[in-house]
């Protein structure tokens, strides 16, 4: 008997969406199907929409009107399918807290036995390089280690989706690497939607880059045009070197 044809469902569906704050338009018309394993960088100028369109995504801000789907459901009821890495996260100096005990907080919802959370852990440890800092206090670490910590918490919920914000706004450019190095491996089986200024960087790990200033540009590539750039970032764009961590602008 013929397999029949299995409706594909995308991790992340967008349709016209749109979000106002009083008459003020933050996102316009977005439009976008994601699918599952895709890795989407998107830039765009601060101002433009960037945090507003994850939230929107997540469920925390209620469109003004379209639609989002994640994985065919509402946001409301698509629960525990999202790990988020936030913008700004901060621990406190003296808080006694360790790498282990942050992770763990991401599984306060869980039902299963303290046997297979300590595994899934473990496992998470591993994946973000973090087991030799398992007992370390989170006070005494790298910025770059606080990153891996506060993604191996949003692993902790074993979500579908991996969004971040900004996640590498105050790390070193070596620690930035092995943090896109660790995404890379994520993707393998997860979604990972990234919000990032830095172009050169993310055009070596992304599959696909969106630019965002209130309307979503995208194409399905990672490919962009100057005339793309030059629309987002409304100023002249001399060269954007994809592959190269750097970017040149014209005097604007």
């Amino acid at each position: 008997m013929p397999q029949q044809n299995r409706e594909i469902v995308n991790a992340v569906s967008l349709k016209n969406l749109t979000v106002k704050f009083g008459n003020q338009t933050i996102l316009n018309t977005i439009n976008l199907d994601l699918a599952e394993k895709e890795f989407l960088g998107i830039i765009g100028p601060n101002g433009g929409g960037k945090t507003t369109f994850l939230k929107t995504i997540m469920g925390f801000i209620t469109p003004s009107a379209g639609s989002v789907s994640i994985f065919g459901k509402t946001p409301k009821d698509s629960g525990g399918t999202i790990g988020y890495v936030p913008q700004y996260s901060t621990f406190e100096s003296h808080f006694p807290v360790n790498v282990t005990d942050v992770i763990k907080m991401g599984t306060y919802t869980s039902k299963v036995s303290k046997v297979i959370i300590d595994s899934l852990i473990d496992d998470i440890l591993k994946k973000t390089r973090l087991s030799h800092l398992a007992k370390r206090q989170v006070s005494e670490l790298s910025g770059g280690e606080k990153q891996r910590v506060l993604i191996s918490r949003a692993l902790a919920v074993q979500p579908k989706i991996l969004i971040l914000d900004e996640p590498t706004a105050s790390i070193d450019y070596e620690s930035n690497i092995n943090f896109f190095e660790i995404l890379k491996e994520l993707n393998k089986d997860i979604t990972i939607l990234l919000v990032s200024h830095d172009i050169g960087v993310i055009s070596r790990y992304v599959k696909k880059i969106a630019c965002l200033n209130r309307e979503l540009h995208y194409h399905d590539s990672k490919e962009i045009s100057q005339e793309t750039l030059e629309a987002v970032y409304k100023c002249p764009v001399d060269l954007i070197a994809h592959g190269v961590p750097h970017r040149v602008l014209e005097t604007h």
